[in-house]
């Protein structure tokens, strides 16, 4: 039966299991959102032996990481819309004053005519300064390598960057990255620009719903345990008491 180091254990493990939900449930509720990448999950396991010898497997810890893996094409001729194939993020100019990092190019235009983000951050051209669509422009075409063409004209590039290291972006949004404080963007080479298509999420529902049911499996078996352990501690509270 459990002892206190199991009670600990099996403790410290549901709370690892419903972190582990809650990452799982996030990647769902994102499966339709553009250029979400998926959230990993890599558990923490520990194995120990309870007083019947039986070994038991207990998560006592998680990390999470980000599954870069490129989502499908999402085609919606917009002329505004675009995705990056192969490296890159686009940048972009948030209202708080930072510069964040999306693969997300559902861009409009305000009324300012700037391009921008459905929030309203200001999508940056390869010096990192604002585009600006003319007033006039009657047609648009954004080429492979970013260059935007205003009726015949190339008025703008949109910058695309990279860093040495993934790892260096923190995921502050569902598809937006603020890069740590010496991570360096550097201008991407890599890629290529497809106009009127977006990135899709690269979250698989099912995969995703087959997570959840193990998860759902660990999570009662730890429940299991953890009601044996009280049901034992309750009889031999009462054997103290009414040692008849």
């Amino acid at each position: 039966m459990l002892t206190s180091p199991f009670l600990k254990l099996a403790t410290g493990s549901e709370q690892n299991i419903q972190k582990m939900f809650q990452v799982h449930a996030n990647n769902i509720s994102n499966a339709t959102t553009p250029a979400f990448h998926q959230d990993m999950i890599l558990p923490i396991n520990e194995t120990r032996t309870n007083d019947n010898g039986d070994d038991i497997t207990y998560t006592r810890g998680i990390k999470t990481y980000v599954d870069h893996k490129e989502g499908d094409d999402i085609s919606t001729g917009d002329p505004y819309h675009i995705r990056i194939r192969g490296q890159g993020f686009f940048g972009v100019q948030g209202q708080d004053g930072n510069r964040y990092y999306t693969r997300a190019g559902n861009f409009l235009l305000n009324q300012d005519r700037n391009l921008v983000t459905p929030k309203g951050d200001r999508v940056l051209d390869e010096g990192g300064g604002d585009i600006t669509i003319p007033v006039t422009v009657k047609s648009i075409r954004i080429h492979e390598d970013g260059r935007i063409i205003a009726d015949g004209n190339e008025i703008a590039k949109v910058g695309v960057f990279t860093f040495d290291d993934t790892n260096a972006l923190t995921k502050k949004e569902a598809n937006l990255y603020l890069p740590t404080e010496n991570a360096e963007a550097q201008a991407a080479q890599n890629f290529e620009i497809a106009h009127g298509i977006l990135e899709g999420s690269n979250v698989s529902p099912i995969q995703e719903m087959v997570a959840l049911m193990e998860l759902s499996k660990q999570d009662q078996h730890n429940i299991t345990m953890l009601k044996d352990y009280f049901g034992l501690q309750q009889r031999e509270s009462q054997s103290f008491l009414d040692p008849q």
